[in-house]
């Protein structure tokens, strides 16, 4: 499966996808596009995910904070390398009677610092990798940190999950 950009999307991503949604056992998996068949930007590819662990409700909740940071620790480590990502996360939080409610954020992060052809073919790749994730609730395009600040995405995921 190609993207509009001629960009393809391997078969990992949507392997790493299933184990997210489907099977719970990662908690987060980021995206890069990389050089395939000796081209640049050719393929949308795994860069990095959790470790592969089947979790609990509670144990989401209790490890929450700890495996945020370490998704958008790999966010900033792009933007340090001037590099754009898109990553997902199966966020778990607390709804207003204390029950464990679960939903799956998409970010396109694309720092103001990226070169400006890789936000294009990041930009018109989004929607054919993103129509691959049925079952994501929050999508959010994101260019600093406030953007995917932990409370700014547990509060979006509440709203879309109670709307």
């Amino acid at each position: 499966m190609s993207s509009a950009s001629g960009v393809k999307i391997l078969d990992t991503v949507i392997e790493d996808y299933q184990k997210l949604q489907k099977d719970q056992t990662l908690k987060y998996i980021i995206f890069s596009i990389k050089a395939h068949n000796g081209k640049d930007y050719s393929a949308i590819d795994v860069h990095c995910k959790s470790e592969e662990k089947k979790r609990s409700k509670e144990e989401d909740i209790s490890e929450q904070e700890t495996l945020f940071e370490e998704f958008t620790e790999h966010l900033r480590e792009a933007e340090k390398a001037n590099e754009c990502r898109y990553g997902l996360f199966d966020f778990c939080c607390r709804d207003s009677a204390g029950h464990p409610r679960q939903g799956i954020v998409f970010i396109a992060w694309s720092p103001e610092n990226a070169k400006t052809k890789e936000k294009m073919v990041y930009a018109s790749s989004r929607d054919a990798l993103q129509k691959k994730f049925d079952g994501v609730k929050v999508i959010i395009q994101a260019t600093d940190y406030d953007e995917i600040d932990k409370d700014v995405v547990e509060k979006e995921l509440v709203r879309k999950l109670y709307s």
